[in-house]
């Protein structure tokens, strides 16, 4: 089985695990995240989250732990609705001298008690 690596690859295998219609990518030409958002029939959707750091893996994170977080209570409900919503407040930033990334493996708690 091939080895999930980064971040935003872990987060968009949790989100596709859960059945969520969004998905992460690197900005295009930006240092943020994007979102994008593909429900059958629908147009695909995509904008930018900004806040949320490509490279911090903790922002990559905890956006994917709200997506879900999101998805979950209001299921149909779209992009423009999360980024609208309290749950979409991006983190303060990584104040750790070697840089924003995370050193420790990825878990999050809320794929742990689906």
């Amino acid at each position: 089985m091939p080895r999930i690596s980064t971040a935003i690859e872990r987060a968009n295998t949790i989100l596709r695990a859960h059945g969520t219609p969004f998905r992460l990518r690197a900005g295009h030409g930006s240092r943020w995240l994007s979102i994008y958002e593909s429900r059958p029939g629908q147009k695909v959707r995509e904008r930018a989250a900004r806040g949320y750091a490509s490279r911090d893996d903790r922002a990559v994170e905890t956006l994917c732990d709200r997506l879900l977080e999101y998805a979950r209570s209001f299921p149909a409900q779209g992009l423009d609705d999360f980024l609208d919503s309290s749950l979409f407040e991006p983190p303060p930033p990584a104040t750790s001298p070697a840089g924003p990334r995370s050193a420790r493996p990825w878990s999050p708690s809320s794929a742990a008690r689906a």
